[in-house]
C-alpha cells in the first residue's frame, strides 16, 4: 500500500515495512543533521562513501556561469582553511587560509594553456640553504655564461636585469641585443641583480656604447651632438644596505686625514665632542656632510665590526665656527642625537679612544668605467673598459677601489648625463628621443692583476696589458679606456671597394693663417685627404665650428667673417667618418679704444637669455651702427685661444651656447649709446644652463664655472693690454639652487647666502676688485627640473635665494640688486623671452646710472602699504577664530612680522594660498605672500578680543566679538565650521554660520540629500569652498603638478579660464559613486564660458559639460555620444545633468528642464571627475560649485536643489 505523497509500505506476512523511499523532489535532506536553505544536503557522519556502480564515478559541481563559484571548501570549526575549484573564473585554483579571513592563492591552473602557477612560491624543490629566490631557467644560466652580469649580451631577448633601459636587437655590435636609453639625462640606472664580490680581487668591467646620430646643426658645440655618460658601480654591505660616501669618507684638512680618537667619553645629548687631534677637522667647507662626524665602531647584523665603514654617522652636526682645531673640540649645533649613541652601552656612551672622524661628501657611484665622458663620434660603437679592486682605506673615495664594508655591487649607468632640456654646461639639448645604446655589459675577475696599499691607504692596481704583435704581456697601472669597436663587416669584404675598405685616414690643410680684416671668401688654405687604399677621396668635406669666422668652398677653407682682434680659433673638418681639428690663426692688427668698458655677464640660463634662443631681435638692435665698437669674447677650441669679435646679436651674442640667444647686454649697450656714451665695450659672457652656486659656480670647485669665468676675464685682459676703464659684472643665477633637492641634503637654497658671500669674496680676489656688481634677483619660481615651475616647496626655496641676493650685495658695498618680477605673466616659464630681457637691461642700466630707486623703487623696501583685516562679530565663545588672508603689498624683500594676542601664518599667493610658514607669533613675510591671523575668542558672551600685528613697523589690529547669546547649530554645521578652521580656512560665524545651518536643515529634510555623493560650493574662502558639504571631511584637490596649473579662486568662484591644463580633482570615482543608469552631476557658474573647452570632464568624455554664453550646451553622462542643446536664456547659475535609465535630462539655473533625450547608457570607465581639464584646454568661465549624485534627481528635486544652493550662495556673496 502507499499513502499519497508518502513512502511505499509492504507486508511480509508478519509485519509492515517501508519497501522503498522515493526522495526525488525533496527541497532539503538532513542525515543525522539539520539541513537549511543554503546547505540543503547536510550529513553528520564519520565518513561519506560515494561508490561506483560497476565502472567509474564522478562527483560533479556545476555553476551557472564563469563568474560564479564551484569549489570544495575545507573548514575547521566552520572556519575556512582551504578551498579548491573554480572560484570567480573558469581557471582551477587552490587557496589556503590560517584563520578563514586572510587567504593565499597557492596554485593556479590556466584552462586555456594548462600552465600552472605557484603565486606564493614553491618549497622543497631545492634546499633551503640555497635561499628563497626564484628558480632559474636554462636560458637564464646561458645568458650569464661565465660572466658576473646576467644578460649583459642581451641573450634573453629582453631588458631583464636592466630596468630603465629598453631592449633593441636592431643595432648591436654583433651581439644578440643592446639596451637603449632615450632622451634627457636621468637618474642612475641600476642592474636588478646584486653581484657578490671579493674585495681582495681586481675586476674588469666593460661596456660597449653607441650614441645615435641625430639631425640638427650642432657645429657650435664642442662635442657636437655627443653627450656625457657615466658607468660604474654602487656598493652594498652584507646586510644589503647601500654604502654612501658619508659612511666611509673622512674630511681631509690641510695636514691630512681628520681620523682621530675621542679624548673623552661621548654620549647622546652632549654638545661638545672632544678629540685627541682636531687639526684636520673642517672649518672651511659649508657642505652639511663635511660638517658631520662618523664613529668607526659600527657592527653589521651579524655583529661584525668592519674597519673604515660605519653607519653611525650624522651630517650637519656643527657650524664652521664650532671647530676648535687647536683645542681639540667641536661644539655641536644641537645635542648629539640618540642615533649616534653606542648600542652596546645602556646610556649610549662611547669611551675615550673610540675612532672618530670628520665626515665628508662624495659620489655614491664609483665611476670606474666612464666618468662623464662623451664618445668620439656618433653612429659608431666604442668599448669602455675599467677596473676596480681592493678596499679603499684612504677616506677619500678612491675611484678604482671598493668602499670599506662592500659585500656586493650593482652596475650603475647614468646615460645621456649632459642632455638637458634647454642645454647644459656647453652641451646641446638634443631632444627627448636621442638614444644611447649599451651592449656587452661585463664584469669578470682579473686573475693576474696585482694590488698594493699606497701611503694614502688607497690600493694601487696593476692589470695585464698584452701586445698582439710581440706576444708580450706586461703589468700596467689600471686606467679607464675607451676604444672604437671595429666597423669591418662581411659586406665590406665583398663590396665594390674590394676586401680593403676605402675610407679617409688623414686630412691636411695647406695654410692655416690669414690677415685680420680679410674679406669674406678669401682663401685660407686647401684641404687634401689620405685614404686607406690610396685611392683619391671624392666624398667631399664638411666644416663645423669657428662661429662663422671660416667657411668651406669645395676643398678650400675661406674667410667667413671679419675677426675683431688677433688670435686663433678652431674648426673641425670631416670627410666621411673621419674628422680632424685645425687651429686657424689671425695675424695681429692693433686696434685702439679710449677707456673701454669691460662688461661681464655671468650666471645660468637667464643670463644668456635662453628664452630668446629661437626669437628674433627687435629692430632697434639690428640697425646700422647700433653695436659699433662692441666686442664679444668668443673662444676657439679653448679659452686660451679665445678672441674678441664684433658683437652680432644674430650670431655670436651667446658664444657659450647656441650663438643666437641674446641677453640684457643688448638693451644695456643700446641705452649707453642712446645716452651718448660711445666708449668701446668689451663683453665677456659666461652663461651656462642649470648651473648651481653650491657646487658648479662655487669658487672652490675645481674646473667649475667660476674658474671658467675667471679664465675668460684673464684672457680678455691679455687681449687688451691697454686695459679697461670701468668694469661691470651683471649676475643672473639662482633657479638651480631653488630646485627641488638641490645641494647636499637639499639645502642649497638655505645655504645660498653663505655660498654667495664666498662667490663675492672670490670675485674681489680673483676677477675684479673694483667692478660694480649688479645682481638680477630671480623671480619667485617654485622650480623643479622635472616638473617646471609648479613644485610647491620650490617657492619657499626661491624666497631664500631672493633674500640672499639682496642681503649679500648690500654687504659688499659696491654692488646692488634689481628686481625681475615686473612681468608676472611669465612666472609660469623658467625661460621667458622679450620683453622681459629688455626690461632687465633697462633696470640694469638704471642701477649702473644710480637712478634705479627713483625709477623703480628701492629693492630693500620693507615698509608695506596699510594692512587691514575684517573684524568678525557673533563668533562662538572660547573658539579658535581665523581671519581672511590678506596680501602684504608694498614690500620688495623679506620683512619682519610680530603678533600679540594671537598668531599669524604666511601663505603663498602664487600657489593658491598654500602655507609657507605655519602659525607663529614672530617671523617674516616675503613679497607675494599673504598673512592670516588666528586667535581664541573670549570665554564670555558679547566680549571682544584683538590681535595686534606689526609688519615692517606698520601696525594694525583684528577684533572678534563673541555672540550675545549661545547659538546652537546642526551637527553638520558645527563639523563643517570646525573642519574649515582645522584646514586653515576662515572661521564662518554670524549670519554666514546661520545661513550654513539653514542650508543643512533644508538639505537633510529633502529627498535629494541622501543621493548626494559630493557637494562643493563657493563659501567664505578657498578652504571652505574646497570642503565637501556632504561628509564635512573630504576636500577637493587643486591640482598643481605634472604640468597642471592650479586653478585660481576668488570671491567670484573658481576661474576655470586659467588656460590649458588646469583642474580641480573632485575626489569622485564615477565608476563607484555614479551608477550607470541612475546618477547626476551639477555645476554652478557665476560666469558662463565663451570658448569651446570643457568646464567639467572625467578621464574620458563619457562625463562632460560645456555651458557657453551663446546658450549652447554640450553634456554627457555615461553615454557614447553627447547631448547638444541650446538654452534660450543663457544666464549664470546651475546646470544639472541627470541620467535616469536611457534618458538624459539637462536642467537650467532654476531647476527647470531644458532638454530630455534618449541616450543609451554605457558603463562608466573614468575613475576621476574634474572641474576644469588636467589633459587639455579648459573652459574660460567661473565656477561657483560642483555636485555629484549617486541617483537620478526628479524635476522636483532639481528645483529644490537649485533653491537651496542659490540661498547659500547669496549668503556668502
Amino acid at each position: 500500500m502507499r499513502q499519497v505523497g508518502g513512502p511505499v509500505w509492504a507486508y511480509d506476512g508478519s509485519r509492515w515495512f517501508v519497501e522503498q523511499n522515493d526522495l526525488s523532489g525533496l527541497e532539503t535532506l538532513g542525515i543525522n543533521s539539520g539541513a537549511d536553505p543554503v546547505n540543503r544536503l547536510s550529513v553528520a557522519s564519520p565518513a561519506t562513501l560515494l561508490n561506483h556502480d560497476g565502472n567509474g564515478h564522478q562527483l560533479k559541481l556545476n555553476k551557472a556561469g564563469e563568474a560564479e563559484t564551484a569549489t570544495l571548501l575545507f573548514q575547521t570549526g566552520f572556519s575556512g582553511r582551504a578551498e579548491m575549484g573554480t572560484a570567480g573564473t573558469d581557471a582551477f585554483s587552490v587557496k589556503v587560509s590560517p584563520d578563514g579571513a586572510t587567504w593565499h592563492q597557492a596554485i593556479e591552473a590556466d584552462g586555456a594553456t594548462g600552465r600552472v602557477r605557484f603565486p606564493q612560491g614553491v618549497d622543497g624543490l631545492a634546499s633551503t640553504e640555497f635561499g628563497d629566490s626564484p628558480l632559474t631557467t636554462t636560458a637564464y644560466v646561458t645568458a650569464r655564461g661565465g660572466d658576473l652580469i646576467t644578460n649583459g649580451t642581451g641573450y634573453l631577448g629582453n631588458s631583464y636585469n636592466f630596468p630603465g633601459l629598453d631592449f633593441d636587437a636592431s643595432q648591436t655590435p654583433g651581439l644578440p641585443g643592446a639596451f637603449v636609453f632615450r632622451g634627457y639625462g636621468a637618474e642612475t640606472v641600476l642592474s636588478a641583480e646584486p653581484i657578490p664580490v671579493q674585495t681582495d680581487q681586481v675586476y674588469r668591467l666593460q661596456a660597449m656604447l653607441q650614441q645615435d646620430t641625430i639631425a640638427g646643426d650642432w657645429a657650435s658645440f664642442a662635442e657636437g651632438a655627443r653627450h656625457q655618460h657615466q658607468i660604474g658601480l654602487i656598493a652594498y654591505d652584507s646586510d644589503g644596505l647601500q654604502i654612501r660616501p658619508i659612511h666611509h669618507m673622512r674630511f681631509q684638512g690641510v695636514g691630512g686625514d681628520s681620523l682621530t680618537t675621542l679624548a673623552a667619553p661621548l654620549s647622546p645629548g652632549d654638545t661638545v665632542i672632544r678629540v685627541t687631534d682636531a687639526s684636520n677637522w673642517n672649518d672651511v667647507d659649508t657642505d652639511p656632510e663635511a660638517r658631520g662626524a662618523v664613529i668607526f665602531a659600527y657592527r653589521n647584523a651579524a655583529g661584525v665590526r668592519q674597519g673604515g665603514y660605519s653607519r653611525i654617522v650624522e651630517a650637519d652636526l656643527f657650524d664652521l665656527t664650532g671647530v676648535d682645531r687647536a683645542g681639540g673640540q667641536i661644539t655641536l649645533k644641537t645635542p648629539l642625537p640618540a642615533s649616534m649613541g653606542n648600542p652596546d652601552h645602556p646610556s649610549g656612551t662611547w669611551p675615550a679612544g673610540t675612532p672618530i672622524a670628520n665626515s665628508d661628501r662624495g659620489l655614491s657611484r664609483k665611476n670606474c668605467v666612464m666618468n662623464s665622458v662623451a664618445l668620439a663620434e656618433t653612429g659608431h660603437w666604442y668599448k669602455a673598459t675599467g677596473y676596480i679592486g681592493g678596499v679603499d682605506l684612504s677616506g677619500t673615495n678612491a675611484a678604482l677601489n671598493f668602499p670599506p664594508g662592500t659585500a656586493a655591487v650593482r652596475l650603475a649607468i647614468r646615460p645621456n648625463y649632459s642632455n638637458r632640456s634647454g642645454g647644459w654646461n656647453g652641451y646641446p639639448d638634443t631632444g627627448p628621443t636621442h638614444a644611447i645604446r649599451f651592449a656587452g655589459l661585463s664584469m669578470l675577475p682579473v686573475p693576474s692583476a696585482t694590488m698594493r696599499r699606497e701611503t694614502s691607504k688607497a690600493m694601487a692596481l696593476k692589470v695585464p696589458q698584452s701586445d698582439h704583435d710581440t706576444g708580450s704581456v706586461t703589468l700596467a697601472a689600471a686606467t679607464r679606456t675607451i676604444a672604437p669597436v671595429s666597423d669591418l663587416s662581411f659586406d665590406d669584404l665583398v663590396g665594390s671597394d674590394g676586401p680593403t675598405p676605402h675610407f679617409v685616414t688623414d686630412i691636411q690643410l695647406s695654410n692655416d693663417t690669414f690677415l685680420e680684416g680679410a674679406a669674406a671668401g678669401t682663401t685660407v688654405g686647401t684641404l687634401t685627404a689620405t685614404t686607406s687604399d690610396g685611392a683619391p677621396w671624392t666624398g667631399g668635406f664638411a666644416l663645423s665650428g669657428g662661429g662663422g669666422r671660416a667657411a668651406l668652398n669645395g676643398a678650400q677653407i675661406v674667410v667667413g667673417s671679419t675677426v675683431a682682434a688677433a688670435g686663433s680659433f678652431g674648426v673641425t673638418v670631416s670627410a666621411g667618418a673621419y674628422s680632424e681639428q685645425f687651429t686657424l690663426t689671425v695675424e695681429e692688427n692693433t686696434a685702439s679704444g679710449a677707456e673701454p668698458l669691460l662688461l661681464m655677464i655671468a650666471g645660468q640660463s637667464n643670463s644668456r637669455v635662453a628664452g630668446n634662443s629661437s626669437g628674433t631681435p627687435q629692430a632697434k638692435y639690428t640697425g646700422p651702427g647700433v653695436f659699433d665698437d662692441v666686442f664679444v669674447l668668443v673662444k676657439g677650441t679653448d679659452i686660451s685661444d679665445a678672441t674678441f669679435e664684433p658683437y652680432d646679436i644674430t650670431s655670436n651674442a651667446d658664444p657659450d651656447n647656441t650663438g643666437f640667444a641674446w641677453g640684457c647686454e643688448a638693451e644695456f649697450v643700446y641705452q649707453m649709446r642712446q645716452s651718448g656714451d660711445t666708449r668701446p665695450v668689451y663683453l665677456v659672457k659666461h652663461s651656462r644652463n642649470g648651473q648651481n652656486l653650491f657646487d658648479q659656480w662655487h669658487p672652490d670647485t675645481t674646473a667649475g664655472q667660476f674658474e671658467g669665468f675667471e679664465e675668460k676675464v684673464a684672457r680678455a685682459r691679455t687681449l687688451t693690454p691697454g686695459g679697461f676703464g670701468e668694469e661691470l659684472i651683471i649676475w643672473n643665477q639662482g633657479e638651480a639652487d631653488a630646485n627641488v633637492g638641490a645641494g647636499p641634503m637639499g639645502t642649497a637654497a638655505a645655504d645660498y647666502a653663505a655660498n654667495f658671500s664666498d662667490w663675492f669674496a672670490a670675485v674681489r680676489a680673483r676677477v675684479s676688485a673694483s667692478a660694480r656688481i649688479i645682481v638680477q634677483r630671480i623671480r619667485p619660481l617654485g622650480y623643479d627640473a622635472g616638473d617646471g615651475v609648479t613644485t610647491e616647496q620650490g617657492w619657499l626655496r626661491a624666497w631664500d635665494v631672493r633674500e640672499a641676493q639682496v642681503a649679500v650685495p648690500e654687504a659688499d658695498g659696491n654692488a646692488t640688486t634689481i628686481d625681475t618680477d615686473f612681468d608676472q605673466g611669465n612666472f609660469g616659464s623658467i625661460h621667458p623671452t622679450e620683453p622681459w630681457t629688455e626690461g632687465m637691461g633697462l633696470r640694469s642700466w638704471a642701477a649702473y646710472q644710480g637712478t634705479y630707486d627713483a625709477i623703480y623703487g628701492p629693492i630693500d623696501d620693507t615698509v608695506p602699504d596699510a594692512i587691514s583685516f575684517t573684524d568678525q562679530p557673533d563668533v562662538p565663545e572660547a573658539t579658535s577664530i581665523v581671519s581672511e588672508a590678506v596680501e602684504v603689498a608694498g614690500i620688495e624683500r623679506r620683512t619682519p612680522v610680530t603678533a600679540t594676542g594671537g598668531e599669524f601664518r604666511t601663505l603663498n599667493r602664487l600657489n593658491a594660498d598654500s602655507v609657507v610658514a605655519d602659525w607663529q607669533s614672530s617671523g617674516f613675510v616675503d613679497k607675494f605672500q599673504k598673512l592670516q591671523l588666528r586667535q581664541t575668542s573670549a570665554s564670555a558672551a558679547a566680549t571682544a578680543s584683538s590681535v595686534g600685528l606689526s609688519v615692517g613697523g606698520v601696525t594694525t589690529s583684528w577684533t572678534v566679538t563673541t555672540a550675545a547669546g549661545a547659538t546652537s547649530y546642526e551637527a553638520e554645521t558645527d563639523a563643517f565650521i570646525q573642519q574649515v578652521v582645522a584646514n586653515g580656512g576662515l572661521t564662518i560665524s554670524g549670519a554666514r554660520a546661520g545661513a550654513l545651518d539653514a542650508f543643512f536643515v533644508a538639505a537633510k529634510t529633502s529627498s535629494w540629500w541622501p543621493k548626494t555623493v559630493r557637494l562643493y560650493l563657493r563659501l567664505a574662502d578657498e578652504v571652505s569652498s574646497s570642503l565637501d558639504l556632504r561628509d564635512q571631511i573630504t576636500s577637493l584637490t587643486n591640482m598643481n603638478e605634472g604640468g597642471v596649473a592650479p586653478m585660481p579662486w576668488s570671491s567670484a568662484g573658481w576661474a576655470t579660464g586659467a588656460g590649458s591644463r588646469s583642474a580641480l580633482d573632485l575626489k569622485i570615482n564615477p565608476v563607484v559613486d555614479m551608477p550607470q543608469t541612475s546618477c547626476a552631476f551639477a555645476a554652478w557658474f557665476s560666469t558662463l564660458q565663451d570658448n569651446t573647452a570643457p568646464s567639467l570632464i572625467g578621464d574620458d568624455t563619457s562625463i562632460y559639460l560645456r555651458a557657453r554664453l551663446s546658450g549652447a550646451i554640450r553634456a554627457n553622462l555615461h553615454s557614447g555620444s553627447n547631448n547638444n542643446l541650446s538654452d534660450p536664456a543663457p544666464v549664470a547659475g546651475m546646470r544639472l545633468v541627470v541620467r535616469d535609465g536611457d534618458t538624459v535630462g539637462v536642467y537650467g539655473p532654476d531647476g527647470s528642464l531644458l532638454q530630455s533625450a534618449v541616450q543609451p547608457s554605457i558603463a562608466p570607465t573614468s575613475p576621476k571627475l574634474y572641474f576644469g581639464n588636467p589633459n587639455g584646454g579648459v573652459g574660460d568661465g567661473v565656477g561657483l560649485g560642483i555636485g555629484a549624485f549617486g541617483g537620478a534627481l526628479s524635476p522636483a528635486e532639481a528645483t529644490d536643489l537649485a533653491q537651496a544652493v542659490n540661498a547659500l550662495h547669496a549668503a556668502f556673496a
